[in-house]
């Protein structure tokens, strides 16, 4: 799959003149191909993911708690919740659901290592020393 990332400015596609070429190119040897535009997301990556369960069981280890408890504890205590209503009115049935880690930004997810590291009082290891690139 070829895949070329464009920017915008003033609402239009802003291609670099190589990536123009590039792509009339790809056109003309591909006249049966169909395109699809996507946004690009900006959502936390696996790398920080894999960051994160790599601090959780550093925390883990220096609190006695287990790794999962400690992610509900996190997110509990530190992302906001989403009253959600059965039958869209409220009533016995309501209850607040906490965000998911997996929708939040990349830099959101950042700054929610950050807390969890100043309310454990535990440092994050260093992620290129510990294997992880932290895009």
């Amino acid at each position: 799959m070829k895949v070329w990332l464009v920017e915008q400015k003033n609402k239009k596609p802003d291609l670099t003149d190589w990536q123009l070429a590039d792509f009339a190119d790809f056109c003309t040897q591909n006249p049966k191909v169909k395109f699809r535009l996507t946004p690009l997301e900006n959502k936390r990556t696996l790398s920080q993911n894999n960051y994160y369960w790599l601090y959780l069981t550093i925390v883990a280890r220096e609190t006695g708690n287990d790794a999962e408890d400690l992610h509900e504890f996190f997110k509990s205590k530190l992302l906001p919740r989403k009253m959600i209503k059965i039958h869209g009115k409220k009533g016995e049935y309501d209850f607040q659901k906490t965000k998911s880690t997996t929708k939040l930004s990349k830099a959101d997810f950042g700054e929610y290592l950050e807390k969890i590291s100043a309310m454990v009082n535990i440092e994050m290891p260093n992620p290129r020393d510990a294997g992880y690139y932290i895009d």
